[in-house]
């Protein structure tokens, strides 16, 4: 049998696809919902995204910028904002998934956004998968800046 190449060039484009496809596959996703877009969300919604990217990308920097000096954060202890910070020490995030969002205005400067949540992290080479109920508490700054001040989490019971 002749190939073309043409033929030659596309299994050679085919075998190379295969070849790099599990190094794409492996980068870490923030999906929301069905994997819809942020388009149309809720702005708060869209930064708690943002918020969750950044520790995807390791920028600890960045994700303390999103948290009010006086943040807590409530899981299976009570942390304040460094050392919440230093408790992802030895970790890296994968996938994460945020579901079924709600939120509501406390006021004209608070707002409480809630939603599943799945992430999948290596910490110190420990592969960890938390599926827990997320709630966010935002407050407005001078200058229309939202910062976090409170975040909980409580798991979710299997067949719940």
């Amino acid at each position: 049998m002749r190939y073309t190449f043409a033929m030659k060039l596309s299994l050679t484009l085919l075998a190379l696809s295969f070849a790099i496809s599990p190094i794409f596959a492996q980068e870490p996703r923030i999906t929301v919902a069905k994997d819809l877009d942020s388009s149309g969300l809720e702005s708060i919604f869209v930064q708690e995204i943002k918020l969750w990217k950044t520790l995807q990308e390791d920028d600890f920097g960045a994700f303390k910028a999103y948290l009010l000096p006086n943040f807590l954060s409530v899981k299976e202890t009570r942390q304040n904002r460094d050392q919440l910070i230093g408790s992802f020490k030895g970790c890296k995030f994968g996938d994460i998934n945020l579901q079924n969002h709600m939120s509501r205005a406390l006021e004209p400067d608070a707002i409480v956004i809630s939603y599943q949540l799945h992430v999948e992290k290596i910490c110190n080479k420990q592969k960890i998968i938390e599926d827990t109920n997320a709630t966010t508490t935002w407050v407005r700054q001078k200058g229309d800046k939202w910062l976090a001040i409170l975040h909980t989490e409580t798991p979710i019971k299997p067949g719940s």
